[in-house]
């Protein structure tokens, strides 16, 4: 198979995903606002405007950052096809995306390229089935009784699953990615973010992930143009040829 045979493949490949990708996220969007649409327009329970530009003003300070970080920072590891299929989904950050990491560094595979999409679109399928099935007999059947079994001890620990989750993630990345300068960066605006931002300006927390995912990517890239610099000017030291900083 030649290279264009490849890229019309690529190509016809992209559209076909972008087509239904947007028709069954839209198809999604409609249909959680169904209720309220049909609450508003059936029975007449229209609140007025001012409540429901309150509440997503509310909503949008809290989450407004995530609509645009979030997306950016998940595409390398889900690719164009698993981001549909996760924000369809839901529960990205602690289900779709450790599946998807967690499954392409068994496979051994580096984000970013079309296996690591093929691999987080199986393990984004996986856990669905697996969440779908433990949603209809651990908790709509057994749910209400395993709670009420369980030491409080154990119920306090549920408020930990979610960084416990996260750090795991974090560490399989690292070690994936295996960047010692942006693990380090990423862990430092976190530490200074948490512990000395927040703290002093409570108001800041939710613009925390936007500022170590920037801060992360902005270090990263001027650390890879310099390693690039230098290796340019290695190569052309070697090969006699002058650079600007001999010439």
């Amino acid at each position: 198979m030649d290279d264009t045979t490849i890229s019309s493949a690529d190509a016809v490949y992209g559209k076909r995903i972008n087509f239904w990708g947007r028709l069954t996220v839209s198809l999604g969007l409609v249909l959680s606002l169904a209720a309220p649409i049909y609450l508003f327009t059936v029975e007449g329970l229209w609140p007025g405007w001012q409540p429901i530009l309150a509440a997503f003003l509310a909503v949008a300070v809290i989450f407004g950052a995530n609509w645009v970080v979030e997306p950016a920072t998940y595409f390398p590891m889900l690719g164009v096809s698993g981001t549909y299929q996760a924000w369809l989904v839901g529960n990205i950050s602690n289900k779709l995306l450790p599946a998807s990491v967690t499954a392409q560094a068994a496979t051994d595979t580096k984000p970013g390229g079309k296996r690591a999409e093929l691999i987080a679109v199986a393990a984004i399928s996986g856990a669905v089935i697996v969440h779908v099935f433990s949603m209809i007999v651990v908790v709509a059947l057994l749910g209400n009784w395993i709670i009420s079994i369980l030491p409080d001890g154990v119920r306090d620990t549920f408020d930990y699953i979610l960084p416990a989750v996260i750090g795991a993630v974090f560490v399989q990345l690292a070690f994936m990615v295996k960047d010692a300068i942006s693990t380090v960066v990423s862990l430092v605006l976190g530490i200074l973010c948490v512990f000395v931002l927040v703290s002093q300006v409570p108001g800041m927390a939710a613009f925390v992930l936007p500022i170590v995912v920037i801060g992360t990517i902005a270090s990263s890239m001027l650390v890879g143009s310099r390693k690039k610099t230098n290796t340019v000017n290695e190569e052309n030291v070697d090969s006699g040829v002058p650079t600007s900083a001999h010439m």
